[in-house]
């Protein structure tokens, strides 16, 4: 399995990873599983002074048992405590400089002047996503993962902007209301008989292998934001199962945000461990 992480147009290359700009400046919304995993890809960047970074951590929710095996940044002894805090002090840790929000994101939501215009959005909810669009962002990388035990080794990565509405995106959708279906395969029937029904919803629903899907879909998406950051061009869309070869793709674009913030580009490495980034950057292999 391979997954792209730099994809380019016919013809076109890849830049080389010394010469792209770093994020400096991400609101995140969403820090279950989808919003760990972005905060650990950021952390996997070379930045010169983490300090510069700044990150916005918004989300309500607390920390359950269900987060134990399928959130990166987890551990048992957080049970109880707010996503946003274990999130913040992982990332402090880091050096990065940190905010949060305690709460979720609501109507009339409206950015302040010195706010990120650039957002990392993880929720798993399509009213949540709608919201966003009246808030300020001037551009959204929207992550999605499957919550079924058919399909939770897909991904999507969307780009929202002035041009392509996350509102409109999603208008007239509704979250699915199904609930978990385990599949008529025997080891999913087998793992309901010896661990019960907790075992069996956690393997139909989005916990099921998410670790390794949600940390794939956020490099993804974290590259996608350090092309933008860079204004170079990248998909403003893909889906894709991981047991496929390849994923399905929207066009190029070049996204424009006027209030974009980087933090430099990455810290001067010797020739073998910039070797070793650029193949990282162009492709993750398993």
């Amino acid at each position: 399995m391979e997954v792209d992480l730099w994809p380019t147009a016919a013809g076109e290359v890849p830049p080389v990873f010394a010469d792209v700009f770093l994020p400096g400046a991400i609101w995140l919304v969403g820090l279950g599983n989808l919003g760990q995993a972005f905060l650990w890809a950021l952390a996997a960047l070379p930045y010169a002074d983490p300090s510069d970074v700044e990150l916005v951590l918004q989300d309500r929710d607390k920390v359950s048992e269900e987060n134990w095996a399928t959130s990166v940044l987890v551990r048992s002894e957080a049970y109880g405590e707010l996503k946003t805090k274990v999130a913040a002090a992982w990332a402090e840790a880091r050096g990065f400089d940190v905010r949060r929000v305690d709460r979720r994101l609501l109507a009339g939501d409206v950015l302040e002047d010195d706010d990120p215009r650039i957002a990392l959005c993880g929720v798993d909810k399509i009213a949540s996503r709608r919201l966003m669009a009246q808030t300020g962002f001037e551009c959204i990388v929207d992550a999605g993962l499957g919550r079924k035990a058919s399909d939770f080794n897909r991904y999507r990565v969307t780009i929202f902007d002035a041009q392509r509405s996350i509102a409109r995106h999603f208008e007239g959708q509704a979250d699915a209301t199904d609930g978990n279906v385990i599949p008529d395969e025997s080891a999913y029937h087998q793992l309901q008989n010896e661990v019960g029904t907790c075992g069996t919803a956690e393997v139909a629903g989005a916990s099921v292998a998410a670790p390794h899907v949600s940390a794939i879909t956020a490099a993804v998406a974290v590259s996608r934001l350090i092309a933008i950051t860079s204004a170079c061009a990248c998909r403003v869309t893909e889906v894709r199962r991981l047991s496929e070869r390849g994923p399905k793709a929207g066009p190029y674009a070049t996204i424009q945000v006027r209030a974009v913030r980087h933090a430099g580009r990455p810290i001067n490495f010797d020739t073998t461990t910039r070797s070793t980034c650029e193949s990282l950057i162009h492709s993750i292999k398993s």
